[in-house]
Order: C-alpha cells, then structure tokens, then sequence
C-alpha cells in the first residue's frame, strides 16, 4: 500500500514492482527462508529452495491452519489456562 501524497510517488509503486519479480522473490527465499508472495515465484521455485516456501503443495499439507474465531473467543481463558500449567510445572 502506497498511502496518497507519498512524497515517492510513482518511484514507490515502482519499488513494490521490483520486489515482487519472481526471481527477486527467489533470492529472498534464498536469504531468510521465508516463502514468496508472488505465485508465480512458487512456480518457479528450485527443487533446492521448496523445503522452505511453506506455499508449496507439500508443506502447505503439514500446516495447521489457526481458528481466529476460536482464539478471539477464547484468548483469555487459553492464556490464564497455560500461566496455570508453566506454574505447575
């Protein structure tokens, strides 16, 4: 998001350009084991780096997707529930 006015000006929408080029999203991956933004990055993903982008097929089945809803109802009891077990511990 550029916000309105931003003194970058079109330099800024550029910039967000540049970053999301799948191979500058690979090398990213490269660096800090993170996975891309851009699906067409996760395409073409190396064999060597697929390990780490949790969008591809294979980690994208071993993740656990988190309820919001079940965390915003129960936040408060979940954390008093958990300080009562480190305390037992």
């Amino acid at each position: 998001m550029v916000p309105k006015g931003n003194p970058g000006g079109i330099d800024a929408f550029k910039l967000i350009s540049h970053m999301q080029e799948p191979a500058r999203q690979i090398e990213f991956t490269n660096l800090q084991r993170v996975g891309p933004a851009n699906p067409a990055a996760t395409a073409a993903m190396p064999k060597a780096l697929r390990d780490y982008d949790p969008t591809q097929p294979d980690n994208l089945s071993q993740q656990v997707i988190v309820d919001s809803q079940w965390w915003a109802d129960n936040f408060d009891k979940a954390r008093a529930e958990f300080a009562d077990m480190l305390q037992r511990s």
